[in-house]
């Protein structure tokens, strides 16, 4: 649903975003009832290993219990990760789980990253008319094919995706205006300053070039890390490994 009607078709984000979140709800609803179909026990709640075999939860309203089991399978997947070495990051950027929960209109949109994710992003902002820059360290879809990713790459900025190339962030600052107090009409007009560093050659060799850009919303898709911390693995014996994808 993008709003609109007849040759007047205007991309409605509210609308948008309203249709996710009731698809995505129609498919947890789907799989909670596949799995009572399927005789399996479904329990809405937070898990950590208690000891050899035992796995204990609690529910939203703190209710607990314990489950007794030979085998205890992880699969919680990953998070989104935003850096912490960068100031003002985890206070005022989002992640592609975010944006679909964002509800005000995005307006000029960052992505950071060049996985496929932060493309994926990128693209389908742009098709719906936002004004989207992405910056990428290096290249894009690294580890993918060479000459597939260049050919991406060579495709979004023709139908006119901006890229920056070399270009790493390094501060982000909220711009309030006087008498912002936070409130609705001021989230609405969030006001980003993105501090970069780009690495710049010249005959003197390499040299560190700074530059600041203005967006209303900055996403972050520069990787995943598994959701493990709070799983009490390490009780067990259980060596985690942190790795990114």
């Amino acid at each position: 649903e993008i709003g609109g009607s007849g040759t007047n078709i205007k991309h409605s984000w509210e609308s948008l975003v309203s249709a996710v979140q009731m698809h995505i709800k129609s498919l947890n609803f789907g799989y909670r009832t596949g799995l009572r179909k399927a005789g399996v026990e479904y329990q809405n709640a937070y898990a950590r290993i208690k000891g050899d075999h035992e796995v204990e939860f609690r529910r939203k309203d703190n209710t607990t219990g314990v489950i007794k089991a030979g085998r205890v399978l992880i699969a919680v997947g990953g998070r989104p990760y935003i850096p912490s070495d960068i100031p003002g990051a985890r206070e005022f950027a989002i992640t592609s789980d975010d944006i679909f929960s964002l509800r005000r209109h995005p307006g000029k949109v960052l992505v950071v990253g060049g996985s496929y994710i932060a493309l994926e992003t990128a693209g389908f902002l742009h098709e719906i008319g936002i004004d989207v820059e992405v910056a990428v360290r290096s290249c894009v879809l690294r580890g993918f094919d060479r000459q597939c990713a260049d050919k991406v790459e060579e495709t979004m900025r023709n139908m006119g995706v901006k890229f920056l190339k070399g270009y790493q962030p390094k501060n982000i600052i909220e711009n309030k205006k006087e008498g912002d107090d936070g409130g609705k009409a001021a989230q609405q007009q969030q006001q980003l300053s993105v501090q970069f560093e780009i690495a710049a050659s010249n005959k003197g060799g390499e040299r560190i070039v700074r530059e600041t850009r203005e967006y209303n919303t900055v996403l972050f898709a520069t990787g995943r890390r598994p959701d493990t911390s709070s799983l009490n693995l390490e009780s067990v014996g259980c060596e985690v490994i942190m790795m990114m994808t």
